[in-house]
């Protein structure tokens, strides 16, 4: 990426805030709130979260999710489905009949609320 896509990435992500669920997640701040409680993220979730509000709705392939967090790193394949759980428990989405997120089998994963 040369220094002015940088630079468009940064001042794009600072803008956005997204609202979900019970859940925000504020990029600027790169935070996730879910029912008013600051929930501790590391990055990697933060950002398969990101990825997954971009294309909400839509099943994003796990080739997809892995590049968006792991950009051009190859990783172990436990890597995505480790930091989907870590998402899945900061959201309070483990065990949900009406998950946040779907596991799209041997596919992806996809954001189902609006």
């Amino acid at each position: 990426m040369g220094g002015a896509e940088v630079q468009n990435e940064t001042a794009r992500r600072q803008r956005r805030r997204w609202h979900f669920a019970a859940a925000i997640f504020d990029e600027c701040a790169w935070t996730l709130t879910v029912a008013g409680q600051l929930v501790p993220l590391e990055r990697k979730p933060l950002e398969l979260l990101r990825a997954l509000l971009e294309r909400a709705g839509e099943v994003v392939s796990k080739d997809e999710l892995l590049e968006a967090a792991w950009p051009g790193v190859v990783v172990v394949e436990a890597s995505l489905p480790t930091a989907i759980r870590k998402l899945r428990k900061a959201l309070g989405d483990e065990d949900s009949a009406r998950p946040i997120i779907a596991t799209g089998a041997r596919i992806g994963y996809r954001l189902t609320v609006p």
